[in-house]
């Protein structure tokens, strides 16, 4: 009876390991699942702003090859980065508006460089400010694809704006060059039918007439 007890006390913390086993390999499965959700939706959001296939490949094989930290937002949502992720790469990661617009930081409540890495647990909020834009710098220190990628299409765009813009400049300093000259050659024309001819003066030695009383 007691060897019985025995076997059924086995069996049953047998049975609650492989249920607990059983348990930790669906949490990883879970787990992994979402991380290659949320890793897909990184490079979808990537895909959305470069059309550069060398920029999209060197965003997936940086986001392959790096390990990932987990960080707050004061709200307390998850953002996985990559090691070596600033606070600008966070503010991309929230919304591409967010890290363009990005100025300031704060993480744990304290000022924090927004190009100085991040660490593992760490609450981060970002200050944003509508005169704040990214500049080619940025590029530096950003290790993110989204990030990377949302600092190129703004590059690109203000880059084609001024090109827009110096066309225009230029479209505009030529008609104003015509319209000068027009107004210039009907000044002249206006002038010379204004002016009267002038009458010749009598010719030295001519006779005068003379006043008779």
């Amino acid at each position: 009876e007691m060897h019985t007890l025995a076997e059924a006390g086995i069996i049953a913390i047998w049975h609650q390991h492989i249920k607990e086993r059983d348990m930790r390999l669906e949490e990883r499965a879970i787990s992994a699942e979402k991380y290659m959700r949320d890793w897909l939706s990184r490079l979808k959001e990537v895909q959305n702003i470069t059309h550069d296939p060398l920029e999209f490949y060197d965003a997936i094989k940086k986001e392959l090859s790096s390990g990932d930290i987990h960080v707050y937002t004061p709200q307390g949502q998850v953002i996985d980065l990559p090691k070596g992720a600033t606070p600008l790469d966070f503010a991309y990661a929230i919304h591409t508006e967010v890290g363009n617009h990005c100025a300031a930081a704060t993480v744990n409540d304290e000022p924090y460089p927004i190009f100085a890495p991040l660490k593992m647990a760490q609450t981060v909020q970002i200050i944003t400010d509508e005169n704040a834009y990214p500049s080619a710098a940025w590029l530096q220190f950003v290790t993110t694809a989204k990030a990377r990628a949302g600092i190129n299409h703004y590059l690109r765009h203000l880059a084609t704006r001024q090109a827009v813009n110096n066309e225009r400049l230029e479209e505009i300093a030529e008609k104003t060059k015509t319209i000068e000259a027009n107004h210039t050659k009907l000044l002249d024309a206006h002038y010379a039918d204004a002016i009267p001819a002038t009458s010749s003066s009598p010719a030295n030695g001519a006779s005068r007439p003379t006043c008779r009383s």
